[in-house]
């Protein structure tokens, strides 16, 4: 059995960025419809969520910047709760947590006056791993070891 995904959109953008927001050093990122970003997860197995960025650097027409400048949260969570984005995959939540399989993650850009005017993106990857493969696996394991 396999989880199924689904997002509320399928981009993130970091537009418009105001005097205001380089002197605040960060700028929030536009939502179309939804703010949050809406993450749904259906599985009938346990869950856990992992989110990483496909890329290294956010990119724009005219300029590159490391993906750490993008920072992500759980809605949920405190404002000093916002984390670098990561190449490296990242465990975001469970269905422990989630036990509606709704996750809200909020995703902000940190600035400076020196930060190239443009709209900028990057690949993010949610991955869901179902529990219920990975405990068979190691059920699996412990048996050739007992042989």
């Amino acid at each position: 059995f396999c989880s199924s995904l689904q997002i509320s959109q399928s981009k993130i953008i970091l537009s418009n960025i105001s005097e205001e927001e380089l002197d605040l050093g960060y700028s929030i990122a536009d939502y179309n419809f939804t703010s949050p970003f809406e993450i749904r997860i259906d599985s009938e197995n346990e869950w856990d969520l992992y989110i990483q960025s496909e890329d290294l650097n956010l990119m724009s027409n005219n300029a590159t910047i490391p993906i750490q400048k993008i920072q992500w949260k759980k809605s949920i969570d405190h404002e000093a709760a916002y984390r670098p984005l990561s190449y490296e995959k990242t465990w975001v939540g469970s269905s422990q947590q989630y036990k509606n399989g709704i996750i809200e993650l909020n995703f902000r850009m940190m600035l400076s006056w020196t930060t190239y005017p443009g709209e900028y993106s990057v690949p993010i990857e949610l991955i869901v791993e179902d529990k219920s493969h990975i405990s068979r696996k190691r059920k699996l394991i412990k048996t050739k070891q007992d042989n």
